[in-house]
């Protein structure tokens, strides 16, 4: 079993919403994928779309920031940079050592563990700042 994206996860701001289930989506995908014993070409797809989707993600909630001057928004940004550092790093570990039982683990609790606290707090706190915006749309 991967990750669940429940209520306790929402912003309720929609956009932001749907990339987070999209993000566990992948997530997901990539867990199934190791434990299955998945070829390396489709679990390095499924790396590499998550990369590509992470980097989406974080530009649609920077753009959020920037556009309604978050005054978090460098703390926000580098908890960003740090989550792709770990995404470069595992990358780094499947291509070394493929999609071993260690890969598997190091990606639930790195990706699972970080997305959960992040969205609860960092997101959690930026999705509050937005709401209260009078001029906000999405």
């Amino acid at each position: 079993m991967g990750i669940m994206f429940s209520d306790d996860l929402k912003t309720n701001i929609v956009s932001i919403d749907l990339q987070h289930k999209e993000l566990f989506r992948i997530t997901n995908e990539l867990l199934d994928a190791c434990r299955q014993g998945k070829g390396t070409e489709f679990v390095s797809n499924v790396i590499d779309f998550l990369e590509k989707y992470v980097k989406t993600h974080f530009a649609t909630e920077e753009k959020y920031m920037q556009d309604y001057n978050y005054t978090e928004y460098n703390f926000h940004k580098i908890q960003h940079e740090i989550f792709m550092r770990k995404v470069d790093d595992l990358k780094n570990e499947f291509y070394k050592n493929g999609p071993s039982l260690s890969f598997t683990v190091t990606v639930s609790s790195t990706i699972v563990n970080w997305l959960s606290n992040h969205i609860r707090n960092v997101d959690g706190e930026l999705a509050k700042f937005l709401r209260k915006q009078s001029n906000f749309k999405e």
